[in-house]
């Protein structure tokens, strides 16, 4: 599967979105629990640089 389905996208994705949007409500708000969002971004953002997606097992099928 291609697309948003594809798991690392979503990492790399999500991640930068995260840390925008949490220091956009710290900044707005002044809320000092929404400094998690961008720890979690960031984390998210490691995790899909370093993601190795398993390679898809083919089924031979034996014809006798």
């Amino acid at each position: 599967m291609s697309g948003i389905f594809n798991i690392k996208r979503r990492l790399l994705v999500g991640g930068p979105i995260l840390v925008v949007v949490g220091l956009a409500v710290y900044l707005i708000r002044g809320a000092q629990l929404a400094l998690v969002l961008p720890v979690i971004g960031v984390v998210l953002l490691i995790l899909g640089v370093l993601y190795k997606p398993k390679p898809k097992k083919t089924h031979e099928l034996i014809n006798d």
